[in-house]
């Protein structure tokens, strides 16, 4: 911080204390940096609390006066790389104007406490219109933050993470500031900047800590105060009640209409051709560039559903009219170098672009369960590509027929496909990215998931983030934050920052977990007369 000298004094260097050019009425001070000067004990004690300019005026210290100062400022050069030329300046220029201003700064009132946030006041505005007759404010969030430490609250709730601060590895750390917001009035708020304002100037000053005891500047005032202290610790009990019952609920919206983003890749890459006499593995006929051509491979009387089409000379097949022979090519997906083989690569979503293909693997819509039933049933999940429904986007997306040569039915695993195929695979429902599971995870011992519950047990409640293969789910903890992550474990920074926890859906399914749908309150919905989603537990 750079100080403004007012005067040449030798003693100063032995005797520099820190002074506001403006005062402010009432309590606390303006301790902006443009406000904060160097001075020597005798002249701060004769200043007191006095603008700088009426101080000035009649003090008869040689040397001192607005003119010397102003001409001081202006000779400010920067000392430091961090400093701009255009923060020096503005520095500078709100220097010059408090040196000249002769009135002191006004008390703390209702709009030096408001928040200035473009979204706070949008918010305001769109409240007090709904509501004309209501009063409203949205206070700084210092506010909120002074609130939490005079009533003593970070001590006393039961979050995770480190008592006594506002530790933000808990997500539900937002219901405590929901909570004090919702408790806050204009008078409490006041004395609440005025403990900071008289923190900060006591602080900066060296005077004696008083500001801890500074309840209001009236009777009035401290009563209120102390009347709302009780009533926070009176809400802490109450949260922690609900903390205890696990209901304070952490939520998300879920998209359920088909995505109006890009759906795929931007640059499109090459395909790949084969000669169709040559013969191909049933996972380069997966990754064929059109459904047509996928359903004119796969309807030959030599097809195998393990191997593939063996190679014959005499082959023909006909896609859309034209017949293509085994001397001709045709072209597949592949991410594989040239020099390298795709006879085994996987199938991934992608779509035949005009100058080759483009992936669409980001724009799954949903995931359906299904239960592949036998002696011993399995459980497999089938990723819906937003592609697949657009043909079906006025229906139910989520009873919409997926055909075999669909992209989302070429990607599933070969298990499922044929249990659906047969008749032999029951739906049981569908879940999408932002949906909660909540699970038992006694059994889930081993790897990061095991090494991870054990710095933090009883995390039941987790988000789908998304679908790392065909048959593995992306989660993540709903209440635990990245942001709050000091030091964490490998597997803790894994599940909760980076990865998340990779789950094979027929491990998950072991322990059926519950999706859980909430309505507006956060509320568990298990019914609804208006066809939203529902909460289902996977049996």
């Amino acid at each position: 911080m750079r100080l403004l000298v007012l005067w040449d004094d030798n003693r100063l260097p032995h005797t520099c204390q820190l002074d506001h050019i403006v005062p402010q009425a009432g309590p606390g001070s303006n301790n902006r940096r443009g406000n904060l000067v160097a001075v020597c004990e005798r002249c701060n004690r004769s200043k007191s609390n006095t603008p700088f300019a009426v101080w000035a005026q009649k003090c008869g210290i040689p040397h001192v006066g607005v003119k010397e100062a102003i001409g001081r400022v202006r000779g400010w050069r920067k000392q430091t790389p961090n400093t701009s030329s255009e923060d020096l300046t503005r520095l500078k220029k709100e220097v010059i104007a408090r040196l000249r201003r002769t009135q002191e700064d006004p008390e703390i009132d209702e709009r030096s406490m408001e928040s200035v946030a473009w979204m706070a006041n949008e918010l305001h505005h769109r409240i007090a219109a709904a509501y004309p007759e209501t009063t409203v404010m949205v206070y700084r969030g210092s506010i909120t933050a002074a609130a939490r430490k005079a009533a003593g609250i970070d001590s006393r709730i039961n979050l995770i993470g480190e008592k006594g601060r506002k530790d933000r590895i808990d997500r539900r750390h937002h219901a405590v500031d929901a909570s004090v917001v919702a408790l806050m009035e204009a008078s409490v708020a006041k004395t609440l900047a005025e403990r900071s304002s008289l923190r900060g100037e006591q602080r900066l000053t060296g005077k004696e800590q008083t500001w801890k005891q500074y309840t209001g500047s009236t009777v009035g005032a401290r009563e209120h105060f102390e009347m709302w202290r009780g009533h926070m610790l009176h809400l802490t009990e109450l949260f922690n009640e609900r903390l205890a019952e696990d209901k304070v609920y952490v939520t998300q919206n879920i998209r359920l209409r088909l995505s109006d983003g890009n759906a795929h890749t931007v640059n499109p890459s090459k395909l790949v051709s084969h000669r169709l006499g040559d013969g191909l593995t049933v996972q380069q006929i997966d990754r064929a560039c059109t459904p047509a051509l996928w359903c004119a491979l796969t309807r030959e009387k030599d097809f195998d559903e393990k191997n593939g089409l063996p190679a014959r000379e005499d082959r023909a097949i006909r896609v859309h009219g034209h017949e293509i022979k085994s001397s001709d090519y045709i072209q597949v997906f592949s991410k594989r170098k040239k020099t390298d083989s795709d006879r085994d690569e996987t199938p991934f979503g992608a779509i035949a672009v005009r100058g080759g293909f483009v992936e669409i693997g980001p724009s799954i819509h949903h995931a359906r369960i299904y239960r592949v039933e036998g002696k011993k049933p399995v459980y497999a999940m089938l990723r819906v590509f937003t592609h697949d429904l657009l043909s079906q986007r006025h229906g139910d997306l989520f009873s919409a027929v997926i055909p075999p040569q669909s992209i989302s039915m070429r990607c599933a695993e070969p298990k499922l496909r044929k249990a659906i195929t047969t008749g032999n695979a029951t739906y049981l429902g569908w879940v999408v990215v932002g949906d909660e599971l909540e699970i038992n995870v006694d059994s889930f011992t081993k790897y990061a998931i095991g090494r991870f519950l054990e710095d933090f047990p009883n995390t039941t409640r987790w988000r789908i983030c998304g679908y790392d293969t065909n048959s593995k789910l992306t989660l993540k903890p709903i209440v635990l934050a990245a942001e709050g992550l000091e030091n964490p474990s490998s597997a803790v920074n894994e599940i909760v920052e980076l990865k998340g926890w990779r789950v094979a859906i027929n491990v998950l399914t072991k322990v059926h977990p519950t999706v859980v749908r909430r309505d507006a309150l956060g509320r568990p919905r298990y019914s609804s007369r208006s066809n939203l989603p529902t909460s289902w537990t996977i049996e």
